[in-house]
C-alpha cells in the first residue's frame, strides 16, 4: 500500500516539475525571440535615421 503511494506521488510530482520546467523554457524562448525582434527593428530604424540624413542634412563642407 504505501510502496503505491510512493510511487504515485513521485511519478506525479515528476511530472509536475517537468512540465513546470518545460513551460518556463518556452516562456524564456518566446522572450529571447521579443527581444531579438525588438532590438533588430531598432537597428533598422536607427540605419534608416541615418541614412535619411545624410539625405536631408547637408554636409558642413558643403558651400552655401
Amino acid at each position: 500500500m504505501t510502496i503505491t503511494v510512493t510511487i504515485t506521488v513521485t511519478i506525479t510530482v515528476t511530472i509536475t516539475v517537468y512540465a513546470t520546467v518545460t513551460i518556463t523554457q518556452k516562456k524564456k524562448k518566446k522572450e529571447r525571440k521579443e527581444r531579438s525582434k525588438e532590438k533588430e527593428i531598432k537597428k533598422n530604424k536607427k540605419i534608416y535615421n541615418i541614412y535619411t540624413c545624410a539625405f536631408r542634412c547637408k554636409p558642413l563642407s558643403d558651400p552655401w
